[in-house]
């Protein structure tokens, strides 16, 4: 197992690197009830792909089901998980909140409105020396716009890119009403 993450509260538990996982109170690993993202990651040593098992021993029924999507829809739910969990969040004006975050190789905004109005969320970098924007979220080369209906939340992300030396990555966030 790779990463397992709350969505509800965004909170992370992952043990690495083992064959056998046990999420339980014996290794500090408490899953409440809610719905969670498990991830899978099989680093297979030769070209040969081999079978591997997902068992659970619960109490009561448990459903595991994979997520639907495309990578990026995937990676905005768990960000959105992520940010939502986010003690952190930050008021960014206009009744929107600001998590953001590492995840790996990348660094999430999620946004949540609780306003009555569309918001639109302008982040923009001074510095993005060691990441790009993906195509997906990308107004310009040094921005990222994201719109948040009343009532939900929304999430954008770039990406680390390997460069020689430090990486250097500043940013400021204006929100609009729409």
């Amino acid at each position: 197992m790779h990463l397992l993450v709350n969505l509800a509260t965004g909170e992370k538990l992952s043990m690495k690197g083992a064959h056998t996982i046990f999420i339980d109170d014996r290794y500090g690993l408490k899953v409440e009830p809610g719905k969670y993202i498990l991830k899978v990651k099989a680093n297979w040593r030769s070209d040969e792909v081999s079978e591997f098992t997902l068992v659970t021993y619960t109490e009561k029924p448990i459903k595991l089901k994979p997520i639907k999507g495309k990578k990026k829809e995937i990676k905005e739910k768990l960000f959105r998980g992520l940010g939502l969990g986010n003690s952190e969040m930050k008021d960014i004006g206009e009744e929107c909140t600001l998590a953001h975050g590492w995840e790996k190789r990348f660094l999430y905004f999620c946004v949540e409105n609780n306003g009555e109005n569309t918001c639109t969320v302008k982040i923009t970098f001074s510095a993005l020396r060691g990441a790009k924007i993906p195509k997906a979220f990308k107004k310009s080369d040094k921005e990222i716009v994201i719109n948040v209906e009343p009532g939900s939340s929304e999430c954008a992300y770039v990406t680390k890119k390997p460069i020689d030396g430090k990486p250097d990555i500043k940013w400021t966030v204006t929100v609009t009403p729409k």
